[in-house]
């Protein structure tokens, strides 16, 4: 599907994405862990690539083609519209952290440093990054301060969901008989006193029992420095979760979950000049997964997540934040939809997938996607959507374990937009055609 204008569909964008990571892991005194994780993430043969080039009155701006992201609206000057980085081959410390275990004869652990925090399926907290790249390449052509569709030359694009998801944290987590329960305080921004600050503060109490499933109970707290709001811009997340098998399903098994989070805060975005505002939202999802009893274990599922939007004839904020969420709504549209954080959002997903045999899973999902409010505001576009529908996407995934070590996927993708999407672009002449993807991978654990 193109974001700017027709020229950008007929190009294809192939490309090889490769990931390294190396760790090592050092048991120092009794209780005692040091690990440090190493990555590389890479484009092979990115440096052969020219980038991307904006033209306007005064000349042109060479802009490194990876990772490029057009923020809002298109039609933007190029001052507003572009943030860019580099592919290289640094090595980056990606996980860094020591592990005091058994803290003065008690089962509490503390833990310090950059380090991966997952609470439940990630809806809250589970990425600290949301490292997604868009791969662009080609010219924009400006115009009176706007995009001269006629000229501009967009020749490929993609997206790449990037490997980072790690929090700067100190973690404190107590273990008593089927209890967790984890205390945090992470650092996503430091400000250096200039009032651009965000932290995160939160307790997960996990609760596993024998008859009634795994719990969650949460509470989330992210805080920013923010000069229109008074005090902080702070958002309160409060979560129930729960999952299981239902015992009373003795053929086949059925195992459901769900999950319930209220956001309540005094946050920037009020009228009429993103002014201080009360947030009120509301997010969720209950899934269901039903296994037949059989030796290819083909299974049926489905999954709705509702995340409240932004209402047009209301003072506070109904926006649902998904603070640092690692839930991922399909192969392509998490990414053209939602920049990789959904909300103002009604997904519902179907599956079915079988095991042909020990070695080779297939599975076929197909989501349906809606605006929770119909003035939504996409990330590529804004203004008022005629309708609620957003679209649909197939995702076909095949993966064969070749060995212990050594597994082979292949993912085909389908996103149609729908006519939420079809009408609002309409007027910026943009092609709203089918976006299609095909992904295969090497994965080598050792």
């Amino acid at each position: 599907m193109d974001l700017v204008n027709e020229k950008w569909s007929a190009n294809v964008a192939n490309f090889l994405y490769q990931v390294s990571r190396i760790y090592v892991s050092a048991d120092l005194t009794d209780n005692v862990n040091a690990y440090v994780r190493f990555l590389n993430d890479r484009v092979w043969g990115d440096g052969s690539l020219d980038g991307l080039t904006v033209k306007d009155a005064s000349g042109s701006v060479y802009v490194p083609v990876y990772p490029y992201t057009l923020e809002a609206d298109p039609t933007t000057t190029p001052s507003g519209s572009i943030s860019s980085g580099s592919f290289d081959s640094n090595v980056e410390i990606d996980l860094a952290y020591i592990t005091l275990a058994e803290m003065f004869g008690y089962p509490i652990s503390l833990t310090i440093g950059r380090q991966e925090l997952t609470y439940g399926e990630g809806f809250l907290v589970g990425d600290g990054v949301s490292d997604i790249y868009t791969l662009i390449d080609g010219e924009l052509v400006y115009a009176a301060g706007k995009i001269d569709k006629d000229k501009t030359d967009i020749n490929t694009l993609a997206y790449i969901y990037g490997p980072k998801k790690a929090f700067d944290a100190i973690k404190f987590s107590g273990k008593y008989d089927n209890s967790t329960i984890d205390v945090i305080k992470a650092k996503l921004t430091e400000g250096y006193g200039r009032g651009t600050d965000e932290n995160l503060y939160g307790v997960n109490w996990n609760l596993a029992t024998d008859s009634y499933g795994v719990w969650d109970f949460a509470a989330f707290i992210k805080s920013q420095d923010d000069i229109k709001v008074k005090g902080k811009d702070q958002t309160l997340a409060l979560s129930v979760r729960g999952e299981g098998d239902i015992p009373q399903i003795t053929v086949g098994k059925l195992h459901v979950k769900a999950e319930v989070v209220k956001e309540t805060g005094k946050v920037e975005g009020g009228k009429p000049n993103n002014d201080e505002a009360t947030l009120e939202a509301w997010g969720g999802y209950f899934g269901a997964k039903y296994t037949f009893d059989n030796p290819y274990e083909p299974y049926i599922s489905v999954n709705y997540t509702r995340l409240t939007g932004d209402k047009s004839n209301t003072k506070k904020i109904e926006a649902f934040d998904p603070m640092y969420t690692s839930e991922s709504y399909g192969e392509i549209a998490d990414a053209v939809l939602y920049g990789g954080s959904a909300t103002n959002a009604k997904i519902t997903q179907v599956g079915l997938g079988v095991s042909p045999n020990e070695k080779l899973n297939i599975g076929l999902d197909y989501y349906i996607y809606e605006a929770d409010q119909a003035a939504t505001s996409l990330y590529y576009v804004k203004g008022k959507a005629d309708s609620r529908k957003l679209g649909s996407e197939w995702d076909l995934a095949l993966t064969y374990d070749y060995t212990e070590d050594v597994q082979f996927g292949l993912t085909y993708a389908v996103f149609t937009p729908g006519r939420g999407i079809t009408k609002a672009l309409d007027s910026l002449d943009i092609n709203d055609a089918q976006a299609k993807a095909l992904i295969g991978s090497v994965k080598v654990t050792f």
